[in-house]
């Protein structure tokens, strides 16, 4: 804008030589010049703001529906893998007793040896189940925190480089006191 309005002073004067209603004058035509230009680099420099941070906007949500996703996947996938545990150790159980009565040792230490064995295999499947669950949760736990700080990261990133953007066309602006101050 400077350069704009040193175009429009009269040869080999400065802004201080100059009356106030020249100054608007000159002011007036590098307004009318400029002006537009700026309005238009100001309003791509929002457009694309917009843009980027809709984009942003977009990845976050979606995030969050791929984590909801994988939660329900996963309570889903717990449930089936204790119900396919039930039933197998309700079939071993049947099959063990069964074995038990056939040798004639249904009120034998044997059979409460065996019992327990099934007893004690069954919970440690039921921990291994509830283990691999925690794990899960904690990786996710771990993602989210992570893609949260990302996003944060790539939020402030966009805010900084908008306000870098609207503070050089500002700094291209220049008001009518810089201008009255002889400030050129």
């Amino acid at each position: 804008i400077v350069d704009t309005m040193m175009q429009f002073l009269p040869p080999g004067k400065v802004p201080s030589d100059l009356t106030d209603s020249e100054l608007t004058a000159i002011m007036d035509q590098a307004k009318a010049e400029i002006g537009p230009s700026f309005e238009r680099r100001t309003r791509e420099a929002q457009e694309d703001f917009d843009l980027s941070q809709g984009g942003l906007n977009i990845r976050k949500e979606r995030f969050g529906e791929d984590v909801t996703t994988t939660r329900k996947r996963m309570s889903e996938d717990k449930s089936t893998r204790l119900a396919r545990n039930a039933r197998s150790y309700e079939e071993l159980q049947a099959e063990t007793l069964n074995n038990i009565r056939r040798r004639g040792l249904t009120f034998s230490g044997p059979r409460l040896r065996a019992e327990q064995l099934l007893e004690e295999q069954n919970q440690m499947k039921l921990q291994d189940i509830e283990t691999e669950d925690l794990r899960k949760k904690e990786d996710i736990a771990q993602q989210e925190k992570f893609q949260e700080r990302a996003f944060g990261l790539e939020q402030t990133g966009l805010e900084r480089g908008f306000s870098r953007e609207k503070e050089g066309l500002g700094r291209e602006q220049l008001t009518e006191t810089e201008l009255r101050r002889g400030e050129l």
